[in-house]
């Protein structure tokens, strides 16, 4: 949807981890890593600077690939 969005570690380890590394692995940004709660409350994380550089480079083909997929649909 375009939506731009930030991994945000709230588990501490509860939670497996391989859904996000999956995720942006499929763009090519396998070395996106969490931001911690912390950096948010102390302002230490820039949310304009998430919104300026959201990529997902080849999310195009990633979508037509599954469309095609379900030719039924």
């Amino acid at each position: 949807f375009g939506v731009p969005n930030q991994w945000l570690l709230l588990s501490h380890g509860r939670i497996s981890e391989y859904k996000f590394t999956d995720y942006y692995s499929a763009f090519g940004l396998a070395g996106m890593g969490p931001v911690f709660p912390g950096s948010i409350l102390k302002g230490e994380f820039d949310f304009e600077a998430v919104k300026a550089s959201f990529k997902r480079p080849g999310l195009e083909k990633i979508q037509n690939n599954l469309i095609q997929s379900f030719p039924m649909v």
